[in-house]
């Protein structure tokens, strides 16, 4: 079930989130999840999901649907200045492997205080968006069968990781 408010141009985010959405259905048909010891982890190898797996997720998500909807701009995937971006990628880079949900929520939507709103889904994208210009010959759609750290390996940000 979809919820948009009723904003100008709403047909427009309508059609972006059903492709979103749908990038993360497939991805979750393929690399099934389920809940075990209170966390989140990937049924076939039972490995928690982490951060880098849910900023990926989400890189993928928005490289998709704008590939579809291409005149869409989302804040989310752009919310970090220069400063912000310098200063906040040594903090996710150590969490990447955090699995618990709380933290993972927290760097991926920000908290009001020390995290800013959106930093996940800007260095998810951002991270996706590298592994794409590095990786000319693969298309976005492709990646949703990727494992997010072979993402991370073939971006700008691994040589940080």
């Amino acid at each position: 079930m979809l919820f948009l408010w009723p904003v100008e141009g709403w047909k427009d985010w309508l059609a972006y989130t059903v492709v979103h959405e749908y990038a993360h259905l497939v991805r979750n048909l393929l690399f099934p999840r389920g809940v075990s010891g209170g966390r989140l982890v990937y049924m076939k190898s039972q490995r928690p999901e982490t951060l880098l797996d849910a900023m990926v997720a989400e890189g993928i998500a928005d490289t998709f649907a704008l590939g579809v909807c291409p005149n869409m701009h989302p804040g989310w995937t752009r919310a970090l200045d220069a400063d912000q971006l310098r200063r906040m990628w040594p903090r996710i880079r150590r969490r990447l492997g955090a699995a618990d949900t709380t933290e993972i929520r927290r760097m991926l939507f920000g908290d009001g205080d020390r995290v800013p709103l959106w930093t996940g889904y800007t260095f998810g994208y951002r991270i996706v968006s590298s592994y794409l210009e590095s990786n000319p010959e693969t298309h976005p759609a492709q990646l949703v069968s990727v494992e997010g750290s072979a993402i991370l390996a073939g971006s700008c940000y691994a040589s940080d990781a």
